[in-house]
């Protein structure tokens, strides 16, 4: 989420600066998000929706090109979508319902009488429809979803996917339980009673498609597809191949498609033989929706991918896909370089990190470590022996052999252009003092797995390593001092701010931080949970960021304390190329783009901000004195400058109600953005 720093007055009263004093993240690439994608419904070839985790809702009206965020909250995680039209639909997940009547531009909550993660959605008309989840719940409406009926409560049943091909007329399935044992039943009076007529010896089931009244096909996580042809009274097995299917779509009685993790399937046979076609995607994929020919499919880590063609090709049509990288270097703000994890490649950026192209170095040898001195020098380690040095800033790169056998070579480190340092297991350590050229090792400081290495000037440095040894020099990497941590492990990452303030962090969970050049170490932060990466950088003296895995921390204090600030996805790795410039990457193209607006905004003298009631519960209304509220965004920070909530506004309203519940009680503040002005109000959540 992006977090604007701002200086906040309102009703005549001045926020103190401090409240908001460090600066913020925007996600630049994937886009439109990183969420895991769970459902997708398109009603014309240019209108369609996708929902997800993190209350994501999303919509497009020109066939993908660009899409505009209609909701998000992060306490839900919608399922399925379901629009009858272009106007009304529905978004259901785990016990949410959510109806439009205005194409998505505004979302009302609907209630259940009892809860039910739910997992899917269908409409006959705009009063009737059905929504089922687990533990095998059905749900009806016959008016629009103002008020539901529990028709089917079949126990611990896992109900993935209803249809209904007239008002009487519907079939559920699902499995046993969440993975085991495949559950069908059936209504013929509109949902009021069912029959099981599970078939015996599948496993779970998760999509249906009807072709007519009668015949349907049905895919799951077995390696059977099934069809009935007698409106699920009876089930027969039409194909055998193994994958896990995640949806299903027939565009006549013979042509059809699957979706099976990060493939497809396509039939011209009517399903009993299936050839596999690429997806361009690296990740699972759950679900597509067809209008003619042209399909969308929708996964994990944001993953949209479009075919033109029933099926027959995809590509992408949100942010392209690249390798997760770490090591980066900047030689400034725009042009940098990173290592492609478990790859032989580099990739580099000339934009400052929104998009990176791949760098083949001519060696199939998987990289293990990454630092540039210059724009023009740089060298690259193999995880096992080779050296690559590149003097033409990465056109051209010669290997060399430095002849280590039996270790794995993870992380190289140059003071400057001449000495260097690289380590990895089995206590490898080797310095040079000629560029590279040759190498000297420095002897068992200890027969440890050494994770990373940092100077803060060309004397004084630090080396750690995974089992919780440091070792210390003031002399360049002559002679290295030995210390302990007092028996914690995982050490990951080391950062200094100048010769005697230091951090290491460490996968266990912890933020360690020296005031006396290494002698000794305190706790000063931990993370909510232990991470597989915690890599930290400074701003400034004050400011510094923490990334743990899918966590982002920061300290305002100069790393005395630290504070939970969001989820970001998978993140590997994170760089400051100057005080108002930083980069994080991370997994499937996840790229965050540091900014510090302070100096930029306008700050409003006044608020026009009406917020009623204040305090408030559950909800809120907010309206700008009379005034529309047009082409505008509302960002529910809390104190410490953490956003809690977005709502885009779309259209012309001069009053809009938000949903709070969810929100921790507290201070809060609403601020309003406008195309030209920012408008606060304090509010109470009670």
């Amino acid at each position: 989420m992006h977090i604007m720093r701002i200086k906040l007055i309102m009703l005549g009263f001045l926020i103190s600066s401090k409240l908001f004093s460090q600066g913020s993240w925007e996600m630049v690439s994937p886009q439109p998000t990183i969420n895991n994608l769970f459902d997708v419904c398109f009603v014309s070839e240019q209108k369609g929706w996708i929902v997800g985790a993190n209350g994501t809702i999303i919509s497009t009206n020109n066939s993908g090109e660009s899409w505009e965020w209609e909701y998000q909250d992060n306490s839900k995680y919608f399922e399925s979508v379901f629009f009858i039209d272009e106007n009304e639909g529905w978004v259901v997940g785990w016990d949410d319902i959510l109806h439009t009547e205005d194409g998505g531009e505004t979302w009302e909550e609907q209630d259940l009488p009892a809860y039910s993660a739910l997992e899917a959605v269908y409409f006959i008309d705009s009063n009737t429809g059905w929504v089922a989840g687990h533990p095998g719940s059905v749900f009806k409406t016959i008016n629009g979803g103002e008020d539901w009926t529990q028709v089917l409560n079949a126990g611990n049943k896992w109900l993935s996917d209803i249809v209904f091909t007239d008002l009487q007329h519907g079939v559920a399935i699902g499995s046993y339980n969440s993975t085991n044992g495949a559950y069908t039943t059936i209504t013929e009076d509109g949902g009021e009673t069912w029959e099981n007529t599970s078939p015996l010896g599948q496993e779970s089931l998760n999509a249906i498609e009807f072709i007519s009244v009668d015949t349907a096909f049905v895919c799951g996580n077995g390696q059977k597809i099934i069809k009935t042809t007698d409106g699920g009274h009876t089930w027969e097995t039409i194909s055998n191949f193994y994958s896990s299917k995640s949806d299903i779509h027939f565009f006549n009685s013979k042509h059809g498609i699957i979706l099976a993790s990060n493939s497809a399937y396509i039939t011209d046979d009517g399903g009993t033989n299936w050839n596999s076609v690429p997806t361009q995607y690296g990740s699972s994929l759950n679900a597509f929706s067809f209008v003619g020919p042209i399909g969308y499919a929708v996964g994990f880590n944001g993953g949209m991918i479009k075919s033109p063609d029933y099926g027959e090709t995809w590509e992408n049509t949100g942010s392209p896909q690249f390798t997760s990288i770490e090591d980066l270097y900047f030689s400034d703000t725009l042009n940098g370089w990173a290592k492609q994890i478990s790859s032989s490649k580099l990739s580099r950026t000339f934009d400052g990190g929104v998009s990176w192209e791949s760098v083949d170095i001519g060696s199939p040898e998987i990289l293990g470590g990454l630092c540039f001195t210059t724009m023009e020098i740089g060298y690259a380690v193999g995880a096992h022996h080779k050296l690559f040095k590149t003097e033409d800033g990465g056109e051209n790169w010669v290997s060399t052999d430095l002849g280590i056998e039996g270790a794995n070579i993870n992380s190289i480190y140059f003071i400057d252009e001449l000495r260097g340092f690289i380590c990895g297991s089995y206590g490898l350590f080797y310095a040079t003092n000629d560029g590279g050229n040759s190498w000297d090792d420095i002897g068992q400081l200890g027969y440890l797995y050494y994770t990373d290495i940092y100077f803060s000037d060309e004397n004084n440095g630090w080396i750690i390593s995974y089992q919780g040894k440091t070792y210390h020099t003031t002399d360049g990497g002559n002679i290295w001092e030995e210390s302990s941590l007092n028996g914690i492990s995982g050490l990951d990452d080391i950062f200094f701010l100048d010769n005697e303030k230091g951090f290491i962090t460490s996968l266990e969970g912890l933020i360690l931080m020296t005031e006396d050049a290494g002698i000794s170490w305190v706790e000063v932060g931990s993370f909510i949970e232990s991470a597989n990466r915690a890599k930290l950088s400074f701003a400034n003296n004050s400011e510094g960021w923490l990334i743990a895995s899918t966590k982002l921390y920061y300290t305002i204090d100069g790393g005395f304390t630290w504070h939970y600030h969001s989820h970001q996805g998978y993140m590997t790795d994170i760089s400051f190329q100057s005080p108002t410039s930083g980069t994080i990457t991370g997994s499937y193209s996840l790229v965050l783009k540091y900014d510090n607006m302070v100096t930029s905004l306008n700050i409003p003298h006044e608020s026009k901000l009406e917020i009623l009631p204040n305090p408030a519960s559950n909800y809120f209304s907010v309206s700008l004195k009379g005034l529309d509220l047009h082409a505008s965004k509302i960002n529910i920070y809390d104190i410490h400058g953490r956003l809690y909530k977005s709502v885009n506004i779309k259209g012309d309203k001069n009053k809009l109600n938000i949903d709070i519940h969810t929100l921790p009680k507290g201070l809060y503040f609403v601020v309003l953005e406008t195309r030209d002005n920012r408008f606060v109000a304090k509010l109470i959540k009670q």
